[in-house]
């Protein structure tokens, strides 16, 4: 796996923020793709926090308690308006 992605940029004419390292998309397959990305997490979290990951495991009910709330809501309600984050070259200037 490639190093990670970042680090974030401001554009210093319009204030934009991207990211100036990203993968490439045989990367984005391969490497970041949920499927493959959640297993290895798992792993970590299991290794890492054993007791803690049991526990999370056992009580997985709980998730399904209270009704999911929609992203949308959750963006209105917690981000600011601003500049929109976007993914470019790191030699590039979005502007």
């Amino acid at each position: 796996m490639e190093a990670p992605i970042g680090p974030l940029v401001n554009c210093s004419r319009c204030g934009m923020t991207y990211l100036a390292r990203v993968p490439d998309y045989a990367a984005l397959a391969q490497d970041y793709a949920w499927e493959r990305s959640t297993k290895r997490e798992d792993a970590r979290r299991e290794r890492s926090e054993p007791l803690l990951y049991k526990l999370d495991r056992a009580t997985r009910w709980r998730l399904h308690v209270l009704p999911r709330v929609d992203m949308s809501h959750l963006v209105q309600r917690h981000v600011d308006r601003g500049a929109v984050l976007a993914s470019v070259a790191a030699t590039a200037d979005p502007c």
